[in-house]
């Protein structure tokens, strides 16, 4: 016995020195750590920033592009010289710059819808990563409301023990007066026993809840923690006052998932939109403006006078006549003076008239059509699914309330028999058997009433998270 309380004092040293360590949170830390840490949550944000990265290039289709261009070539052989655009047969070396621009005037309508579209998607983007947030909440509100069940229920293993403790040191006084047998002691041994290792289940079922909680917030699963125990947990939905209708009309409110549905809905309708824009003739606004580099390219730089003998024959006598003739002088053109020599610019309209294009419009137009019918389906099914869950949590909640009436009843019952007993007990009119027995029904009471009590409190959070309420304690 001295050995067992020395291990019970080792223990509870031990467990004040790591609480020391511990961090302590409250319910309000551990859900800003899921969502901080959430994965869900950070897959999230990319959808929201690929959505706006959609919308920024939707927006951007509104203004002209620019496009510059360059070649270099070697030439062999026969070809076009493109500073002169004369056939020459000489090797040589070429280069041209080019700048083009477009602007869409008119194209169906495609870039105003698709600019449409955009917005929806990414308003859609961010009601699902705010309904994700609102899931994982819920989820560590009741992880942690767990981890108080079997908290509380570690403490109620500990103190039957404790009394099982005194009720012994009782009972083995009243034996070394004579006033009680030695088979007393066995019944309160075994119920020592027992209490053992219910405190054994009690601390495991503690250290689950709170690596699930751990879990749930992401956290190193050797991490010290402790979670902050309210004084009070204060509930403000009473489901006996909540119909059905009301709780599926306010939360429906607050389902984020249904909006971003509707959102999937809206921007569906606009892809038969854009779709449709294949029908009608685009018109478009184009410039260029380009120059070349030929080294076999020369500069006219003066003129000089040469005299030119030509041999003629007159009346069968032989004769030379000189004659005088101006020719340019050449020298080869320097590389910024082609690019400003040959400089050449252009705009114009492009206008573009569809006739038949294989049927491929009128398929994008019918799987667009499709498509509206496949996100008022996706919605409707979200929405039974919600709707059945607001009818499921209403009844269980209600059920729960039932319960937990039933379990205190119960509790107060067992505990009224239990303080006669014990009065009998302490007469000598019962016996050890009977009162243990007595006090293992009122324990058992108490932890029905425990598990109720619990029980009520998750269906009410469940309700308060549907209505929007914020999830604290």
């Amino acid at each position: 016995m001295r050995k067992h309380l020395l291990t019970i004092a080792l223990s509870l040293t031990l467990g004040i020195c790591s609480l020391q360590g511990q961090k302590a949170l409250s319910l309000e830390d551990c859900l800003r750590m899921a969502v901080d840490n959430s994965l869900i949550i950070a897959q999230g944000d990319l959808g929201i920033r690929n959505a706006e990265i959609s919308l920024d290039l939707a927006k951007q289709a509104r203004n002209p592009n620019l496009n510059g261009n360059s070649s270099v070539y070697w030439n062999f052989g026969r070809t076009i010289d493109p500073t002169s655009n004369e056939f020459i047969t000489e090797r040589f070396f070429s280069n041209n710059y080019g700048l083009s621009t477009g602007m869409n005037l008119f194209n169906g309508f495609r870039v105003k819808k698709t600019i449409e579209k955009s917005e929806i998607d990414l308003q859609a983007s961010q009601a699902d990563n705010r309904q994700a947030e609102l899931n994982i909440a819920l989820q560590t509100a009741l992880n942690y409301l767990n981890v108080l069940f079997t908290k509380e229920n570690l403490t109620i293993a500990r103190q039957q023990r404790t009394v099982n403790e005194t009720q012994l040191t009782r009972v083995n006084k009243s034996i070394a007066a004579g006033a009680l047998p030695e088979s007393e002691r066995l019944n309160l041994e075994s119920q020592l026993a027992q209490s053992d290792q219910a405190i054994v289940v009690a601390e495991n079922s503690y250290e689950l809840a709170l690596f699930q909680l751990k879990q749930n917030m992401r956290m190193n699963p050797d991490e010290e923690i402790d979670i902050i125990v309210p004084e009070s947990i204060d509930l403000q939905t009473d489901p006996d006052l909540l119909t059905f209708q009301e709780l599926l009309s306010q939360a429906e409110k607050n389902r984020y998932d249904l909006k971003a549905a509707s959102l999937r809905n809206e921007s569906a309708h606009l892809d038969v939109d854009i779709a449709k824009s294949g029908y009608y003739p685009s018109l478009r606004l184009i410039g260029n403006l380009g120059t070349n580099f030929s080294n076999q390219a020369r500069d006219i730089v003066g003129v000089q006078n040469i005299t030119i003998q030509n041999e003629l024959v007159i009346n069968g006598v032989p004769v030379t006549v000189e004659s005088e003739q101006q020719v340019p002088i050449l020298e080869d053109a320097s590389y910024t003076s082609q690019l400003n020599n040959f400089l050449s610019y252009g705009f114009g309209l492009g206008l573009n008239i569809p006739i038949y294009n294989n049927g491929l419009v009128k398929g994008q137009v019918q799987r667009a059509e499709l498509g509206i019918i496949n996100q008022q389906l996706s919605r409707d099914q979200i929405y039974e699914s919600f709707a059945l869950s607001m009818q499921q949590a209403l009844a269980d909640a209600r059920a729960a309330k039932r319960r937990l009436s039933a379990s205190e009843k119960a509790l107060q019952a067992q505990k009224a028999v239990f303080d006669n007993l014990t009065k009998r007990y302490e007469l000598g009119a019962s016996n050890s058997f009977e009162w243990e027995t007595q006090r293992s029904q009122v324990e058992q009471a108490e932890v029905n009433r425990l598990i109720d009590r619990y029980d009520y409190l998750f269906k009410v959070k469940v309700l308060d998270f549907y209505l929007g309420k914020s999830l604290n304690l």
